[in-house]
């Protein structure tokens, strides 16, 4: 990503998210409303918006993915 092909706060806002993902892959037990306050939102509803008109699908569902996904049967 080159920073200075976007705005200052949407590069902001994509570093938020990008935190928030890692957060939730490398703890997925941890609450949304937990990595809402810890990438800087202050509101869990604001932050639940805005990331899925990011990424398609909401906080709770992706954390779900990745349970679904590291749960299942590795294939050689």
């Amino acid at each position: 990503m080159r920073p200075y092909n976007i705005t200052p706060s949407r590069y902001v806002g994509e570093l938020r998210l990008n935190m928030a993902k890692n957060l939730m892959q490398n703890n997925p037990e941890i609450r949304v409303k937990d990595v809402a306050e810890l990438v800087g939102f202050t509101d869990y509803f604001y932050f639940s918006r805005v990331f899925k008109s990011h990424e398609g699908v909401t906080p709770s569902q992706y954390i779900k993915s990745i349970s679904t996904t590291d749960s299942a049967p590795k294939t050689k």
